[in-house]
């Protein structure tokens, strides 16, 4: 997971995975490629922290927050949810359950809106500063 954090911020692949997570239909193939080897390491990452919790050796406080990041910045993209439809056979019985229903319990965001959240606590970040 450290690897994908790292490299999937790097150009070309944080374009292309931003592209694909918001939908876009004019990846080239290069992109698609590149957006769902990104999606596929994001859920075997996932899917590699579900399990251990579920066996109580990740502990409950940890596994809170990881689940608020699935829903935030995974489960309410809507491209990344179209990949999870195309690759969601490749998961166990457990995670697919798990996964589903993050994305059934949260909306799409709009393609802007994490930027736009971001933004706005960064202001409210520099107004409070005295």
């Amino acid at each position: 997971m450290a690897g994908f954090l790292r490299d999937g911020g790097r150009p070309p692949y944080g374009k292309s995975y931003a592209k694909g997570a918001a939908g876009r239909e004019d990846l080239t193939g290069e992109e698609f490629g590149q957006f769902f080897f990104l999606c596929r390491a994001i859920f075997m990452g996932c899917e590699n922290q579900h399990y251990p919790y579920r066996q109580r050796m990740i502990d409950a406080d940890a596994y809170r927050g990881y689940a608020a990041t699935i829903r935030e910045q995974i489960a309410s993209q809507p491209g990344v949810r179209a990949m999870w439809s195309v690759v969601r056979h490749t998961c166990g019985a457990g995670f697919q359950a798990f996964l589903d229903q993050q994305i059934a319990g949260f909306p799409v965001l709009e393609a802007c809106s994490m930027r736009e959240k971001w933004a706005s606590e960064v202001t409210a970040q520099k107004t409070d500063q005295p």
